[in-house]
């Protein structure tokens, strides 16, 4: 297995990621539609069987201006140890900071008895029957994921303020890391941060990075 790796973060247009899926269709072995979705479902990591095809596309993306590299295998990243409010704070000289908004949604089944009449006392009428209803209720929750890596080792901060996160970066050596995009916008009057709407996606975005930093 190969896999090419983006280089650089940065948007890509729909008009190059259009030319992109086009250069990886011309071999024929994938569909033009097969290719799109590889592009914006990839989050900068395309995975390719045969190295001679890895080769040629990546050459064909960097005559695009597309930065990229490959990879005979990913490098593992470390796993998160969650730091709550008022831990300490690693000294490690940080080599990625990644910061994003997770807006996430989950639905839960809420019953509830519909008594079809009324009630004598504590008791049902005898003789009315009751019914279960069933609502489907959307829950949605909005927080800021502060991810700070060393080769070795992985911090990450959530919550629902920025400025909680804000206060944690401010106290970290980020002189030797890379900042991601949502750190870079902590300087901007916006602050627009990236939105992701699954842990699965933040997690792919996260592999991503850590490879384009470290591998």
């Amino acid at each position: 297995m190969v896999y090419l790796i983006q280089g650089d973060e940065f948007e890509i247009t729909p008009d190059m990621r259009e030319r992109m899926a086009q250069v990886m269709a011309e071999s024929g072995v994938l569909t033009l539609a097969d290719t799109r979705y590889r592009i914006r479902s990839g989050q900068g990591i395309l995975q390719f069987h045969d190295r001679a095809e890895a080769e040629r596309v990546a050459a064909r993306f960097t005559e695009m201006g597309f930065a990229n590299f490959l990879l005979d295998e990913l490098v593992e990243p470390p796993r998160a140890r969650l730091l709550g409010v008022g831990a300490t704070i690693p000294e490690d000289p940080m080599g990625l900071v990644v910061l994003v908004r997770l807006d996430t949604e989950t639905k839960r089944v809420v019953r509830d008895v519909d008594q079809m009449g009324a009630r004598v006392g504590y008791g049902m009428i005898p003789g009315l029957g009751f019914e279960m209803e069933q609502d489907v209720v959307t829950d949605r929750k909005t927080q800021y994921v502060l991810d700070l890596y060393t080769r070795e080792s992985h911090w990450r901060v959530k919550s629902g303020a920025l400025v909680r996160i804000v206060d944690v970066f401010t106290t970290v050596d980020v002189s030797e890391a890379y900042l991601s995009e949502g750190v870079r916008s902590l300087s901007h009057s916006d602050r627009s941060v990236p939105v992701f709407i699954s842990e699965k996606v933040h997690e792919k975005h996260l592999t991503w990075l850590y490879q384009m930093r470290f591998a």
